[in-house]
């Protein structure tokens, strides 16, 4: 038996079982044999290798389900370093992070996840939860009792309220862990139940009106039915006549009931096309690219030039992502590029793995032999796993790949393209890698504050490069 006590770090390479470890007393992953036993009372924070986060604020992603005072949750902001961060953004802790959190850095996805991790975990009060859960019923959009003139409104209206249902459901599903692990299950199938219950509605009124069209369409039928006869007792008309004309009477309900519905059909699906040509019409466009920064082929020394480079990730160019950088780059040159998280840019760096076999992934243009993928996957000590699961011609599952193993495979496939230029985007955090590098370039804010030889830079105790690596020993 093996007891883990208060402090204890669990250490070892890729591939070794750590994160299994970790999600078994968490309960998420069978148990062949053997038992798993957390102390009584004790309070679980989970921060996965890839960060859970749902399309809301920042500050909504630390608190999750649970209420924490301000006085506290300022603290874990400055514990993780988050204060910087939210100085930079406009609005914020209140910034929206964007689907799975594509508004932040790799760090700052880890450092949210981290501040949610490590705050108390105090649950609100089931009174308080309910009373919360029927405020939330009875704010229901107001749009659902406002009195609607046309069919073809319901129909967007119902695709409105799927969207969150869609998005909640797939949310919880790539967060299960998190979810479990912070004791949110109860909350979330609420929520899920209120979204339902939302989605239904525009659903259950379209049906109705299409049961009163029919009723409406049948009393037509019965008024014309009842003058037919009638006229037919006061003129007293051939009893032939009559007789086949409310023959063709008792079909034309049928008739009209599949004009009108054909009808209203075809305009709901012309909505369709109206919300397409409204998003064409409102939606602001991109400027075009400029062809003097268009790359049209691809490099042929290897030599990397930036001159007066500015970047923004957004429409307005509000918050620069680059200011007026300037770096030369010679062919053959390795450079580290280092700074505070959040520096440079604000895309995420996960690595991405496709489906299909070792193979593919690895060699997608089919240009390297078989002998040559497996020499690349023996540089990232890949070979012995790929092997162990039958091989190359085996197919990739990339859910069953730990955060690890998807950057070697990165990595081997780099190696397998042989490119002049090859970008590791936040391939690690010890500023010990990139001491022998040819190059270092510090960055702040989006500036190049230095660019030398690092060991000339470390000399210097004053440079930001210095600094960095000091703090990163805890100096």
């Amino acid at each position: 038996m093996t007891a883990l006590s208060a402090g204890a770090r669990i250490n070892g390479i890729s591939t070794t079982g750590k994160s299994t470890l970790c999600k078994a007393f968490l309960g998420e992953v069978p148990y062949v044999k053997g038992i798993v036993k957390i102390s009584s009372g004790a309070d679980v924070g989970f921060c996965d290798q890839t960060p859970y986060l749902t399309n809301t604020t920042i500050y909504e992603n630390i608190i999750g389900q649970s209420v924490v005072d301000d006085a506290w949750y300022m603290s874990v902001i400055r514990a993780v370093d988050l204060e910087t961060d939210f100085e930079r953004f406009s609005s914020g802790d209140r910034t929206l992070v964007g689907n799975n959190g594509d508004a932040l850095s790799a760090g700052q996805k880890q450092r949210v996840a981290l501040a949610r991790a490590v705050r108390p975990i105090r649950q609100e009060e089931p009174e308080r939860r309910e009373a919360s859960s029927l405020s939330e019923i009875d704010d229901a959009p107001d749009t659902m009792h406002t009195k609607q003139e046309r069919i073809a409104q319901l129909r967007p209206l119902d695709l409105e309220l799927k969207s969150p249902l869609y998005t909640h459901f797939l949310d919880t599903l790539r967060g299960i862990t998190t979810v479990r692990a912070f004791g949110w299950s109860q909350q979330y199938v609420e929520r899920n139940q209120q979204l339902l219950d939302a989605s239904q509605r525009p659903n259950y009124l379209l049906q109705m009106i299409q049961q009163w069209l029919s009723l409406v369409l049948n009393m037509v039928v019965v008024v014309i039915v009842t003058l037919l006869v009638t006229l037919s007792l006061k003129l007293r008309s051939s009893l032939g006549l009559t007789a086949v004309a409310l023959v063709n009477l008792m079909s034309l309900s049928q008739m009209l009931r599949s004009v009108v519905i054909g009808w209203t059909l075809m305009e709901t699906s012309i909505t369709a096309v109206s919300r397409i040509k409204e998003f064409e019409q409102t939606t602001p466009r991109e400027n075009d690219l400029n062809s003097e920064g268009a790359i049209t082929h691809g490099p042929v020394s290897g030599k990397i030039e930036y001159k007066n480079l500015t970047v923004s990730y957004g429409p307005r160019n509000e918050n620069l992502a680059l200011k007026n950088v300037n770096l030369v780059i010679e062919a053959g040159q390795k450079v580290g590029i280092c700074g505070r998280i959040g520096s440079i840019n604000a895309i995420p760096q996960d690595p991405f793995v496709t489906s299909g076999t070792f193979r593919e992934v690895l060699d997608p243009y089919e240009t390297s032999p078989d002998h040559t993928i497996e020499e690349a996957l023996r540089k990232v000590k890949l070979f012995e796993h790929v092997l162990s699961h039958g091989g190359l011609s085996d197919n990739v599952k990339p859910e069953s790949l730990s955060q690890g193993q998807k950057q070697l495979l990165s990595l081997a496939r780099a190696i397998l393209r042989r490119c002049r230029i090859v970008v590791l985007d936040e391939v690690t955090s010890r500023l010990e890698t990139i001491v022998g590098f040819d190059r270092v370039a510090v960055m702040d804010e989006g500036n190049i504050i230095e660019f030398d030889d690092p060991r000339v830079l470390l000399e210097d105790t004053n440079s930001a490069f210095s600094k960095l690596r000091r703090m990163g020993e805890g100096h």
